[in-house]
């Protein structure tokens, strides 16, 4: 009986730490785009863009004009998808 009960623990043990280590994988991919710098473009390009990025000092999704090249990955074009990807984990420096 002790050898299952064992068996049964060490199963559980090492299943809980797999999910543990894909969590925090799945965090790490999304947080990476939100902790980028923002870049608003070279100056040569004359767009002006509305566009959010993540603030990591003030810990939310901040507005800034996009000069309409070479956007960053820091860069979404609405409110809300810089929200759903960013700012639900709260990140703050």
């Amino acid at each position: 009986m002790r050898p299952l009960l064992l068996a049964l623990f060490l199963v559980i043990f090492f299943s809980l730490c797999i999910y543990a280590k894909d969590s925090y994988d799945y965090k790490y991919q999304i947080n990476k785009r939100c902790l980028g710098r923002r870049y608003s473009g070279p100056r040569r390009c004359k767009a002006r863009i509305e566009r959010f990025s993540y603030s990591t000092s003030k810990g939310k999704c901040v507005r800034f004009f996009y000069s309409g090249c070479s956007a960053g990955p820091n860069n979404f074009k609405t409110k809300k998808a810089c929200v759903k990807a960013c700012e639900r984990f709260g990140y703050k420096s």
